[in-house]
């Protein structure tokens, strides 16, 4: 058995109201060939045994196993129940319909950034058999190779030396709340997908000093701005941040992120958008420092300890669901970008990829991937109107930033059984 380290908030928070789970799905070219599909899939989850495992309990405790049933793969467009009997009672599981086809994972086992080298995998086998057999396998894991010890192990510390302090880091305040605050009613959750060229946008924001997520970012809250012209909250951006750098663990698969704050505050409002992509800029360089990382780990391994005090594992579920509540309320909405998908010599075959994620603690999430030339973003919000949609498409046009938009669409994610 192996012991939970990093992602215990996930194991022992998850529930029907919030299942932390991660659906990636990719729209290929043309129709899926189901049977090349579960070939693919099998072909590639051999390389990756270390997704292969499954929940048990000892001792009022919660462990990862080894889980040598098959790795679900189903024909339908519908997620379905991770850790349960229906998948085998694996952590994850892939599906196809029509051009689609996507995998479902628990984001306690790993992250997006954890997770793509498995994607980029499957897609690599299946484009192989489907369309050319010659096709380079360059930057891409391949089953039979051997497996770096850096992919396998946690890299989080047994502790965090006492003498790191943390660096001019920010402060959290309650955020202007969307669901309480806004002009939307919340539930039946919906998303949209807006494409926008990646030439143009890059272009944008080199003449901007600014990265793609600083862009949407600042682009977000000016969108909120507009329509909360007064807010006596500020406007926060939750930005997700990739923690392996400063553990170096560049190849771990663990969930391994943290969460920045952008605030967007009064005195930014007059400022030119140049201005307050910088003042974003700077705070994710003052926020992201290694020492802020490790306080970060620190309160991790905090946590862990204060866990093992608790005697009953519905004790320990109830204290995480204390704290994870404790910890809503500092944010106005999130956004995610993992990076280009990397995917190869077979992203000729792809349109595009989108990152749906449980909503139930965001009112608005921004998940961003960038595929075959074009920035795909999942503008996912805890409601049916369109109204802060429009709103940050009219900043998208303010700063003639070309884009197109789906119609709405259901979130749907996979639940959990833990």
């Amino acid at each position: 058995m192996e012991k939970i380290v990093s992602a215990v908030p996930y194991y022992y928070g998850a529930s029907k109201e919030q299942s932390y789970n991660i659906r990636l799905i990719v729209k290929m070219k043309d129709e899926i060939d189901g049977d090349m599909f579960v070939n693919a899939v099998k072909h590639s989850i051999a390389r990756y045994p270390y997704f292969c495992v499954k929940v048990v309990t000892k001792d009022e405790k919660l462990f990862l196993e080894e889980n040598t049933k098959d790795v679900v793969v189903l024909h339908t467009n519908e997620p379905v129940a991770l850790g349960g009997a229906v998948s085998n009672e694996h952590l994850l599981a892939f599906s196809w319909w029509e051009n689609h086809f996507c995998l479902d994972v628990f984001h306690g086992l790993a992250d997006v950034a954890g997770v793509m080298p498995l994607f980029r995998t499957v897609i690599y086998y299946y484009c192989k058999e489907r369309y050319d057999s010659a096709l380079s396998s360059e930057g891409i894991r391949l089953s039979g190779e051997k497996i770096p010890e850096e992919e396998i192990i946690d890299p989080y510390p047994e502790s965090v030396d006492e003498s790191i302090k943390a660096v001019g880091k920010y402060t959290r305040k309650p955020a202007f709340n969307l669901r309480t605050g806004g002009v939307c009613t919340p539930g039946n959750p919906t998303w949209y997908e807006i494409l926008i060229p990646e030439d143009s946008f890059m272009k944008y924001n080199q003449r901007n000093e600014a990265s793609p997520a600083v862009a949407v970012a600042v682009l977000m809250s000016r969108a909120i701005a507009e329509i909360h012209k007064e807010t006596e909250k500020p406007i926060v951006c939750s930005m997700a941040m990739n923690i392996r750098k400063t553990l170096k663990a560049m190849q771990a698969h663990h969930s391994l992120v943290t969460q920045l704050f952008l605030e967007y505050k009064d005195a930014m409002r007059a400022k030119s958008i140049t201005d307050q992509i910088t003042c974003f800029r700077g705070m994710i360089i003052l926020q992201g420092q290694d020492e802020n990382i490790w306080q970060s780990v620190r309160g991790n391994l905090k946590l862990i300890a204060r866990l093992g005090t608790v005697p009953t594992l519905e004790g320990k579920r109830q204290m995480i669901q204390q704290i994870v509540e404790s910890c809503l309320g500092f944010d106005t909405f999130k956004v995610s970008y993992v990076g280009k998908a990397n995917i190869g010599a077979a992203e000729k075959y792809v349109k595009g990829i989108d990152t749906i994620l449980d909503i139930a603690d965001n009112s608005i999430l921004i998940e961003m991937n960038a595929v075959n030339g074009k920035f795909h973003l999942a503008f996912m919000q805890d409601w049916q109107e369109d109204i802060y949609l429009k709103a940050f498409l009219d900043q998208l046009e303010k700063e003639n930033i070309e884009y197109t938009v789906s119609e709405a669409r259901p979130v749907k994610v996979a639940s959990i059984e833990l």
